[in-house]
């Protein structure tokens, strides 16, 4: 009986935690695109593209190697070096907000970017997308 007891006990606690990936959802990872500051012509996938999806990279600043963005994405939270091309390298500051999330992760609390920082400027954002003007 206690056998049994344990075993329920045990396929209870693991299917609890299991319905959550608790890194991915302990923050937001923002989305940005990069405009041109007069024409607000897309910089990356616009008709006339100046930097390369292949070609962004990132990292934090106490790291040395860089990783590709994923999907526009920027996965660091805080400070983040964007390299646009081999000789453009911009800064990043990510301002998070805590909310509510799943409990059964990140202790109920998750990090949302409130505000994010291109170069020393604020940026806009529509919807869920931040304009890096440059």
């Amino acid at each position: 009986m206690r056998k049994l007891f344990f075993l329920i006990s045990c396929l209870a606690i693991i299917s609890f935690f299991s319905g959550c990936d608790c890194f991915s959802s302990c923050y937001v990872s923002p989305q940005f695109t990069i405009v041109d500051k007069n024409t607000m012509e897309d910089l990356i996938t616009g008709p006339n593209p100046r930097y390369f999806k292949d070609s962004l990279m990132q990292k934090k600043p106490s790291d040395s190697l860089y990783s590709h963005v994923s999907d526009g994405r920027l996965l660091f939270n805080d400070t983040v070096l964007l390299k646009l091309n081999s000789t453009d390298v911009d800064t990043v500051v990510i301002y998070y907000n805590k909310a509510k999330g799943d409990r059964r992760c990140c202790g109920g609390v998750f990090l949302e970017p409130q505000t994010v920082v291109y170069n020393g400027v604020a940026c806009s954002y529509h919807g869920n997308i931040f304009l890096f003007e440059k």
